[in-house]
């Protein structure tokens, strides 16, 4: 009965001794385990994070490119307003000449008057 009881005493440490084996892997496992669920939490959170800050910059894009679309459209405006006035002042200054040219062709003309006055007055001093 004693060695009987020895044997059995002997089966139970053994068994106790496989089962403490598998409490320690069993144990590192659910370390394991929750390094990776803490992990994926974190991984998670930037996750959302980083969706937050595309959203964010998706819409600073959209105003971006409103504001582009506006300030083109300005510009093309301006562009226009100014080839108007160009165009206005091409005209002008066309006038300008055209008028410059008259008085010239006058002063030419009053000149070449004079000197045939001058010419026929000498003759007739002469």
């Amino acid at each position: 009965m004693k060695s009987e009881l020895a044997e059995l005493l002997n089966k139970a440490m053994k068994k106790v001794g496989g089962l403490e084996g598998r409490l320690r892997d069993l144990e590192k496992e659910n370390e394991k385990l929750t390094k990776e669920v803490k992990e994926t939490r974190e991984s998670q959170g930037n996750y959302t994070d980083l969706e937050k800050e595309v959203r964010t910059r998706k819409r600073e894009l959209e105003i971006l490119s409103e504001e582009k679309t506006k300030s083109d459209m300005a510009v093309r405006k301006h562009i226009k307003c100014l080839e108007q006035t160009r165009s206005g002042l091409e005209k002008v200054l066309t006038e300008v000449n055209m008028l410059l040219l008259k008085s010239e062709e006058k002063k030419v003309k009053k000149k070449v008057v004079d000197e045939i006055r001058k010419n026929k007055e000498r003759k007739e001093e002469k």
